[in-house]
């Protein structure tokens, strides 16, 4: 299992170095603007591209072809795609944080508001991948590039008619968002386990 995570990473350095590039640019325009959410967030965003292009680069090359006569077992694929998904969107957390707190500092911004905002795009970008995993497994990389920007859309237009309805708006004021900050780890971590289990079940009846 950790080889096909270190395949995946071998197989994407190429993108992997594109990735770090851009990010060390959205990083020095962060310490140049004083920081801010808003401008690390990015890191996530490229974290889940990363990993969506995976399964670009695995059709390209029959990856599952070739794994699947291997003795490495089905869950074992899936896991170490969902392992190389955490991995991506950790390790762009962590550079984000440290960045936050660098530039925090160093521009006297107020620390907490910034670092919880990283946290809850981290756990966006989690959902947004526990949610596609699963249709890739099932209809590939060349479909799911539609379904992908499908998936992306729904939140944001839901977020412009929930912001136009006052009744909405009302309801939304009235969550406790502390209560829901405590409940948010567990869902995520609920969800991307979920999600897994239904990838397995995918990835195990396909024949290749």
């Amino acid at each position: 299992m950790i080889g096909a995570v270190i395949a995946d990473m071998l197989s994407m350095k190429k993108v992997v170095k594109l990735y770090l590039i851009v990010s060390v640019i959205y990083i020095a325009l962060g310490i140049f603007n004083g920081g801010g959410s808003a401008m690390v967030s990015f890191l996530i965003f490229f974290a889940v591209m990363l990993v969506l292009a995976s399964f670009s680069y695995n059709d390209i090359c029959h990856w599952d072809k070739f794994i699947n006569v291997t003795p490495v077992r089905r869950i074992e694929i899936v896991a170490a795609k969902y392992i190389f998904a955490l991995t991506a969107v950790a390790v762009s957390t962590l550079i984000g944080e440290i960045v936050l707190y660098v530039t925090g500092k160093m521009s006297g911004r107020p620390l907490e508001e910034d670092m919880i905002s990283m946290l809850v795009v981290s756990g966006i970008g989690m959902v947004y991948l526990s949610i596609m995993l699963p249709i890739l497994f099932k209809v590939g990389a060349e479909k799911g590039r539609i379904i992908m920007f499908v998936v992306l859309l729904i939140p944001v237009v839901g977020a412009l008619l929930i912001s136009k309805d006052p009744e909405m708006m009302a309801a939304v004021n009235q969550i406790d968002f502390r209560m829901a900050a405590a409940a948010a780890p567990f869902a995520v971590a609920a969800i991307f386990i979920i999600s897994f289990f239904v990838s397995y079940k995918i990835y195990k009846s396909k024949e290749f």
